[in-house]
């Protein structure tokens, strides 16, 4: 990362420190707060180890523009997890969810900026930011791979209980099922196309019966991804990035599992349509609480939104927008605006559970 590059500028320093980075981490680390000693002597289950978003990409990578290849975290990004943890954490108390969010210990100051994810500016720089979180033992999975019927119970019913309290995952993630002829189906997975033939590819006969008498048609699938932290019986939701505001509901969602096949768990429509008009209020409310404190930075919000990111339409990313503007140009520490912002989130949401 310290290599010079067009995604950043980093300051370089002379001190080091060990890191463990798993094969499946991308800009994350794991560093032990307790000890100078080399990963190797670690003592995973006793030792103090915390979780490092921001830190660069993997050995052999080059950053890139391109979403989660950067190595990099933008202060907004940043503030946003935190809002969201904030706010979860304060409906957790007074409802029974079944998850924890993992909530963040510090957001640092790098010293540096990054111009990741901001083609929209041209060549502005926005500053950057390592997040410190509890670290969790994550699952092994790379969704929608999955290969544990009962983590995939798992991972709906979280997702359940985030659309009960105006939040989901399903934002960017989407499945396409396509018909190119009668022996031929194109899937697309994120941008990974492949192509299966009738009598050929295992699976293609369900693939059939998900497309049914459809040229074309797209799932979504739910984001949701898990760990387990120490000492802590219930199971930490992580990444709280890719959490947005509940908006429209699929009827069904689609899961990859198995290698080559393909599982759909599908709901009963009566209960997601129950679920929609529970979370209703709820979401208009949280969207207005959200305008609110936008309107109180009396900043141009869907300008700065756009110009960090075209693609955003969600109030609550465009707050944390606005947050990381203000402490930009006035100085002011976001810890106390955070707190204001999920608060009023909490005060929203609260009438409506």
């Amino acid at each position: 990362m310290l290599e010079r590059n067009s995604v950043a500028r980093p300051a370089v320093s002379g001190e080091w420190a060990y890191g463990l980075r798993p094969k499946d981490y991308g800009r994350a680390i794991i560093i032990n707060a307790e000890s100078d000693a080399p990963t190797k002597d670690w003592a995973l289950d006793r030792e103090c180890l915390l979780d490092l978003k921001g830190v660069g990409v993997p050995p052999g990578y080059r950053s890139k523009h391109a979403l989660h290849q950067s190595g990099t975290l933008r202060l907004d990004e940043a503030v946003y997890e935190a809002i969201i943890a904030a706010y979860i954490g304060k409906i957790a108390a007074c409802r029974a969810l079944d998850f924890q969010a993992n909530q963040p210990l510090a957001i640092l100051d790098t010293g540096y900026r990054t111009r990741a994810l901001t083609a929209a500016q041209g060549n502005t720089l926005t500053p950057a930011a390592i997040l410190v979180r509890q670290f969790c033992e994550r699952e092994k999975l790379d969704l929608p791979h999955i290969d544990d019927t009962d983590h995939i119970k798992l991972v709906l019913s979280v997702e359940l209980d985030l659309i009960s309290i105006g939040l989901t995952t399903l934002t960017f993630m989407n499945y396409t099922l396509k018909r190119l002829s009668e022996t031929i189906i194109l899937s697309d997975v994120m941008g990974g196309l492949r192509k299966h033939l009738r009598g050929k590819s295992r699976g293609y006969e369900f693939l059939c019966a998900l497309l049914g008498t459809a040229h074309k048609r797209q799932f979504a699938y739910p984001n949701v991804q898990t760990g387990m932290a120490p000492g802590q019986s219930k199971p930490v939701l992580i990444d709280l990035g890719g959490i947005d505001i509940a908006r429209k509901l699929p009827d069904a969602w689609i899961l990859r599992a198995h290698g080559c096949d393909y599982q759909i768990a599908r709901l009963d429509s009566t209960i997601l349509r129950h679920a929609a008009d529970a979370a209703k209020d709820l979401r208009e409310s949280l969207c207005r609480a959200v305008s609110d404190a936008a309107a109180h930075q009396r900043l141009n919000l869907e300008r700065i939104g756009r110009g960090i990111n075209p693609n955003w339409g969600s109030g609550i990313e465009i707050i944390s927008v606005a947050i990381s503007k203000s402490y930009e140009i006035f100085g002011r520490a976001a810890l106390g605006q955070i707190e204001d912002v999920a608060q009023q989130m909490f005060d929203s949401a609260i009438r409506h559970l």
